[in-house]
């Protein structure tokens, strides 16, 4: 819905890098539950309805607003994968990795909001 609101070719352009990398984290966690004879909720259609409500929310607030929601959102994601990853045994070596692996690429998405906010801060007026 962000993506899809925005007319600027750059932030479009994260937006829809982050969307496809979530799409990946979904899959990699999901993965990881059933390795762990789990299986995912089925939340995943009141998700998606849920999305694209906070989606147009934000996109009504404005580019900069839909930006610091997902910054948000971000970095709430690290902070889960981190404390998911100290609920694992020592011996779920392979898994604790996986799930840093995905703490890293939200790292790297809050790096890029991060940098994108800073780059199309507007110009702050002077009075003298």
């Amino acid at each position: 819905m962000q993506a899809q609101a925005v007319v600027d070719a750059n932030t479009r352009g994260l937006l829809e890098k982050l969307e496809q990398d979530e799409t990946h984290h979904a899959e990699d966690i999901a993965s990881l539950i059933r390795r762990h004879g789990g299986w995912p909720l089925p939340v995943g259609p009141l998700c998606v309805g849920a999305g694209w409500l906070l989606g147009c929310i934000t996109v009504i607030l404005g580019r900069r607003a839909s930006l610091y929601f997902d910054l948000w959102m971000k970095e709430h994601g690290a902070r889960v994968c981190q404390w998911s990853a100290t609920l694992l045994p020592p011996e779920a070596g392979i898994t604790t990795r996986a799930l840093l692996a995905v703490q890293s690429r939200e790292g790297e998405h809050i790096r890029l909001l991060r940098d994108h906010l800073r780059a199309t801060r507007p110009p702050v007026s002077r009075r003298s």
